[in-house]
């Protein structure tokens, strides 16, 4: 890898112009939107033809990376999981992991030799490859860029990669600003436990004890699409789910949906007030009909909300469920 020269005039004033306007991006865009707009711009920089970024994770082997979260623009939504696959044989992706803070440069023809990164880029259509990782020392972290340009294009030259270096550099700042705002000035160990969905699932931000959650009850999760069983849950929103080695709390903040890990010790109630009205009306003997009209809900809605008072009391049926209700008081 050639060393970065120091960058030319023209660098350091485009470079000038483009910091002042990612500095109003911070303001203007809700945490959620930033890091995308914020590669949209570096795009725009760059004559960038595509990008996908993310946070990671080092697994315990050493060997692998642990994907929390990844977004694209200008590519399919299936390249991280796509990228999966090569991930343990893709040198360059691991020197861009491992030489963290410093930008990584590629023309792909020159790993002819591995046949898995090749076809990869050949799907794409991609020959030159620019990409940068960067501890997140708030969460403990790794943030990520990789940026792609086509066969006929040019090489990424020294001054773009310099442009690239630092505008990641302050990209990554002003996101963790922009996230503590999002999460009510929350404190770091605040936004370690936090994270934030797509209605659909998709991960937009996943702070590191949360994952360590999610992977304790689902160890193949794969980090990018929140687990089935929890995106199911959205639809009784707010909730709160109780999983083996923690409580996750989950409602809506705005257009996406937010995650948070509550503190060990946290007294959380067994049963929502909705859901233990539903579950002390039905062991009084009322159908699920009844129920959906004098509490104003959905049948299949009503079905939801004891399903999970049966999960959550450790009943069966609905002597058992009376008896809970009754010595518990549905917490």
């Amino acid at each position: 890898m050639n060393d970065i020269n120091a960058p030319s005039f023209d660098a350091v004033e485009l470079l000038g112009e483009r910091l002042l306007r990612l500095g109003r991006l911070a303001r203007e865009v809700p945490a959620a939107e930033f890091l995308a707009r914020a590669v949209g711009l570096l795009r725009e920089t760059l004559s960038i033809r595509s990008a996908w970024w993310g946070l990671a994770s080092d697994r315990d082997d050493g060997q692998t990376v642990g994907l929390y979260q990844a977004d694209v623009s200008g590519l399919p939504d299936a390249i991280a999981a796509d990228w999966r696959q090569i991930a343990e044989v893709d040198p360059f992706a691991r020197n861009t992991f491992e030489r963290r803070g410093q930008v990584q440069r590629l023309d792909v023809y020159t790993y002819r030799h591995v046949p898995a990164l090749n076809a990869f880029a050949d799907r794409y259509g991609f020959r030159y490859i620019m990409a940068m990782s960067l501890d997140e020392p708030t969460t403990g972290q790794l943030f990520f860029v990789v940026a792609y340009r086509d066969r006929d294009a040019s090489a990424f030259g020294d001054d773009e990669a310099t442009v690239f270096r630092h505008l990641l550099r302050h990209t990554l700042q002003l996101w963790h600003h922009c996230l503590q705002d999002a999460l009510s000035r929350a404190s770091i160990d605040g936004i370690v436990r936090a994270a934030w969905a797509r209605p659909d699932g998709h991960l937009v931000y996943a702070g590191p004890a949360l994952c360590e959650l999610l992977y304790a009850r689902w160890p193949a999760w794969d980090g990018l699409e929140l687990p089935a069983e929890l995106v199911q849950r959205f639809a009784g929103l707010p909730c709160t789910v109780r999983l083996p080695d923690g409580v996750l709390e989950i409602s809506r903040q705005d257009e996406h949906v937010r995650l948070q890990r509550l503190p060990a010790g946290t007294v959380v109630p067994l049963l929502s007030p909705r859901e233990q009205r539903v579950a002390h009306l039905f062991a009084a003997g009322l159908s699920y009909k009844e129920i959906a009209r004098r509490l104003g809900l959905r049948p299949a809605t009503v079905r939801t909300y004891l399903r999970n008072a049966y999960v959550r009391l450790g009943v069966s049926n609905k002597v058992q469920l009376g008896d809970a209700l009754g010595s518990k008081g549905g917490r």
